[in-house]
C-alpha cells in the first residue's frame, strides 16, 4: 500500500505532463474511413478514401506524417499534419505536382469512433468538411 499511493501520483503526473497537441496526435492516430465529404459549392458525397494518421512525439518533431488513399481514383496524397497550439485545429499540407499545399481544419469532433474536420476558409472546389470514422 505504500509504493501504491506514490507511484499512482507519479503516473497521474506522467499523464498530466503529455500536452494538449500530444494528446490529440495519440487520438488521431490510426487508420479513419471517409463516411462523408463536403466540398465548397459542390454539395456533400460518400468517397472510397481512408486516412492513415501515424504517430510521433511532438517533442521530437512538429509534423507527423499521414496518408489519405483515394480508392475511387485509386490515388496516394502523402503529407504531413500539425496540431495548432490549442489543440482544437489541424494544419494539414500535401505535395501536389506545383508545390504544397496547406489547409488548416478546425476538429470539431474528436473522440475514439469519429472525427470531423472543418475548413471555415476552403475556397470553392476545395474540401470544406470531413466526416470520419475509425476502422483501428
Amino acid at each position: 500500500m505504500k509504493t501504491l499511493i506514490p507511484s499512482l501520483i507519479i503516473a497521474l503526473v506522467i499523464l498530466g505532463s503529455c500536452s494538449k497537441e500530444q494528446r490529440i496526435v495519440n487520438r488521431m492516430q490510426g487508420k479513419w474511413t471517409v463516411i462523408e465529404v463536403e466540398i465548397t459549392n459542390s454539395g456533400t458525397f460518400e468517397p472510397n478514401m481512408v486516412f492513415q494518421f501515424d504517430y510521433c512525439k511532438m517533442r521530437t518533431t512538429d509534423f507527423c506524417d499521414y496518408s489519405l488513399h483515394d480508392f475511387d481514383q485509386d490515388a496516394t496524397v502523402n503529407g504531413t499534419y500539425a496540431i495548432g497550439e490549442n489543440g482544437e485545429s489541424v494544419l494539414m499540407s500535401s505535395l501536389n505536382g506545383w508545390g504544397a499545399n496547406f489547409n488548416e481544419f478546425e476538429i470539431e469532433k474528436l473522440n475514439s469512433r469519429r472525427l470531423r474536420l472543418v475548413n471555415y476558409n476552403a475556397e470553392i472546389g476545395e474540401y470544406r468538411r470531413f466526416e470520419l470514422r475509425s476502422i483501428e
